[in-house]
């Protein structure tokens, strides 16, 4: 996809595609994918209607986030995902009164704790299992950063506790020191920037891949 700031304009706003063909990279491991940089796209997703059939409910009844994720990462066990690099689809940011504007979250949500209990029911290839875990891991190391942000410093440590997983990452390590030497502000700030150093990423892969 390629983003565009909401400018109360006309919608789509016009983009270059590549004139060459299209790159296409086989996924075989999505949450390992996921983790090292931008993957699929929900609004430019295509499954086979068989496949899906196979996946009923496909989403979780009564979940307002996430289950989208959960319906990808459970397709992605049974199915290798071919993801196309080119910018098909515009997706709208910066959108006043947006529900996941302002969201943080609190705890893990269901779809990842279902995907934990996937991994440990041994439902997975044991390459599958080990990225789902790191994967889970991650988000609660990512827990553990909103805690101190906001001063609870005792629920940070559970979430570095139970992301242990993650503890052969500099990420967890540095979350850890965070935990004891940081102040909250100090960060909220990293926080903030970490987020918008992804946008900056996702930014130079979409003009690497229309130019």
């Amino acid at each position: 996809f390629v983003s565009f700031p909401d400018s109360g304009g006309t919608w789509p706003p016009r983009w270059k595609l590549p004139e060459n063909l299209l790159q296409v990279e086989r996924i075989t491991d999505l949450p390992e994918r996921w983790m090292s940089g931008p993957s699929l796209f929900t609004s430019a997703m295509t499954v086979r209607t068989a496949l899906l059939q196979k996946m009923q409910p496909c989403f979780a009844v009564g979940e307002s986030s996430g289950e989208d994720l959960d319906l990808w990462f459970r397709l992605s066990e049974c199915s290798t995902i071919a993801l196309a690099r080119a910018p098909l689809v515009a997706y709208r940011t910066d959108v006043k009164g947006s529900l996941t504007s302002h969201h943080l979250p609190l705890e893990v949500p269901p779809f990842l704790e279902r995907m934990r209990a996937r991994a440990l029911s041994d439902a997975m290839t044991a390459e599958q299992c080990k990225s789902a875990l790191a994967m889970v891991a991650q988000f609660e190391v990512t827990l553990a950063r909103y805690a101190i942000a906001s001063g609870r410093r005792a629920e940070a440590w559970k979430w570095l506790f139970q992301g242990r997983q993650a503890m052969n990452t500099r990420r967890w390590w540095l979350s850890a020191a965070m935990v004891c030497f940081f102040p909250g502000r100090m960060v909220k700030d990293w926080q903030r920037w970490r987020v918008r150093r992804t946008a900056q990423v996702v930014d130079i892969y979409h003009a690497g891949v229309e130019s």
